[in-house]
């Protein structure tokens, strides 16, 4: 497996129900080590785009996006 901040990966479709929720894919489960109760950061870009970051993460995440700006 690679590096994970610079690796592109689609793990399929989700589809919203009637109470707002998704099943996030096994797959995608998996690979991000995401098990139940975990806290998830949702977040946009642009109209059309909607980022789920590990609330565990987001310090990790930060740091690697400022490194890639620089």
């Amino acid at each position: 497996m690679g590096d994970p901040m610079t690796d592109h990966h689609i793990y399929g479709s989700v589809t919203v129900n009637t109470k707002w929720q998704i099943i996030i894919p096994k797959e995608a489960r998996d690979a991000l080590w995401i098990k139940a109760w975990d806290k998830l950061l949702v977040t946009s870009k642009w109209t059309f785009a909607i980022w789920l970051i590990k609330a565990s993460n987001v310090k990790e995440f930060i740091e690697k996006v400022q490194l890639n700006i620089d």
